[in-house]
């Protein structure tokens, strides 16, 4: 099956290290156990991000999927 790769950069620096609210803390737990799940499933390859708290920042997944819509 085809691997596709994609990155993710926050729009804001803030998003990293401000999880004040139990709003922001539950879409974190939320990404995490779907990430967790579809990693479960054989579908998510490597997830991770950089560890600094930067404008260089960036996190990377990389998957298995048919087609790249459905990736």
């Amino acid at each position: 099956m085809p691997q596709f790769f994609y990155k993710l950069k926050p729009t804001r620096l803030v998003m990293l290290t401000d999880s004040s609210s139990e709003e922001k803390s539950q879409a974190v737990e939320k990404h995490y156990l779907y990430l967790k799940n579809l990693t479960e499933k054989g579908i998510i390859v490597m997830a991770g991000r950089t560890t600094n708290n930067d404008e260089s920042t960036f996190g990377i997944v990389i998957l298995k999927a048919e087609t790249e819509s459905d990736a």
